[in-house]
C-alpha cells in the first residue's frame, strides 16, 4: 500500500542527469588527458569506478584518554562535508554521502538532515566516523533508491522499515548510539553503509524491471510512484 508521506523531487538535478558521456582523449608526448568536461565537473565517483566495489577501512583514533584525528583524516572529513555543501547548494537537497563516492577509503559519512529528534547535530552538516548498524527490523518497506553515482538511475529495492546506529561524530569525536530510527533516516543510513562496504543499491534491485531511468521516472511518474511503499520529498529534506 503506498504510504502518504513524502514525494521526492526529481527535477532540477545539477549534476550528471544523463550517463557519462565518452572521454576524449588528447595525447601530447605520450601523455594522455582526459577532457570530459561533464565528468570533471564533480569530484563523485561513477558507477563502474573500482573503488566503489571496494569494503573501506575504519578510522583509527589515538590510543591516549582523548581522542583526536590524524591531520589527513581531518583533511579528508572536511573535503566530504564540503562535497555534499556544495552539492545542497547547486541543488537545493542532498542528505549524505559515503567517503568512498570521493575515493576516499576510510569508513565515514557525511551528512545533513533537518529537524529531527533523533541526531543532536541537527541542521548542520557533520560526519558519522565508523558507523555500525547494530539492529533492523524485520519489518520492511520499498522505494525508488537514487545515488549521486549514477543520478541518471533510480533503483526499487527494499530496505529494512527502522534501523538503529551507533557512530561517532566528527563534532565532538563521542561515540553515539541511536535507536528505532524512522523510514526516511533508516533507508538513507542503510544506503550509504552499504556504500562503506562496496554494495550499491542496483546490487540490491528486486528484479529485472526495478532498474529505470530518471527520465522513464519523469515521464510516467505516477506509475512509478504507484510500485512503492514510501517516497521521499526532497523539499522536506
Amino acid at each position: 500500500m503506498m504510504m502518504n508521506s513524502q514525494k521526492r523531487k526529481l527535477e532540477n538535478v545539477d549534476m550528471n542527469l544523463e550517463p557519462p558521456k565518452k572521454k576524449q582523449k588528447i595525447v601530447d608526448n605520450n601523455d594522455e588527458m582526459d577532457i570530459d568536461e561533464e565528468r570533471n565537473k564533480s569530484k563523485i565517483l561513477l558507477i563502474g569506478d573500482l573503488k566503489l566495489r571496494q569494503k573501506c577501512n575504519p578510522i583509527c583514533f589515538s590510543n591516549n584518554d582523548v581522542k583526536y584525528l590524524s591531520n589527513q583524516t581531518q583533511e579528508d572529513i572536511k573535503e566530504l562535508e564540503c562535497c555534499l555543501e556544495d552539492f545542497r547548494q547547486k541543488n537545493g537537497f542532498g542528505r549524505a554521502i559515503a567517503a568512498v563516492q570521493i575515493g576516499i577509503m576510510k569508513r565515514f559519512i557525511a551528512i545533513h538532515v533537518n529537524d529531527n529528534k533523533f541526531f543532536k547535530e541537527q541542521n548542520q552538516t557533520f560526519s558519522m566516523l565508523n558507523p555500525v548498524i547494530t539492529n533492523k527490523s524485520e519489518e520492511t518497506f520499498t522505494l525508488w533508491d537514487d545515488c549521486m553515482s549514477f543520478p541518471w538511475i533510480l533503483v526499487k529495492v527494499r530496505r529494512s522499515k527502522s534501523i538503529s546506529i551507533e557512530y561517532t561524530s566528527s563534532i565532538d569525536l563521542q561515540r553515539k548510539i541511536i535507536n528505532n530510527l524512522p523510514m526516511d533516516l533508516s533507508e538513507l543510513i542503510q544506503h550509504e553503509v552499504d556504500h562503506l562496504n562496496g554494495v550499491l543499491a542496483t546490487d540490491l534491485a528486486i528484479d529485472d524491471e526495478s532498474i529505470i531511468s530518471r527520465e522513464s521516472f519523469m515521464k510516467n511518474r505516477e506509475y512509478y510512484v504507484n510500485q512503492v511503499d514510501y517516497f521521499i520529498d526532497n523539499n522536506d529534506i
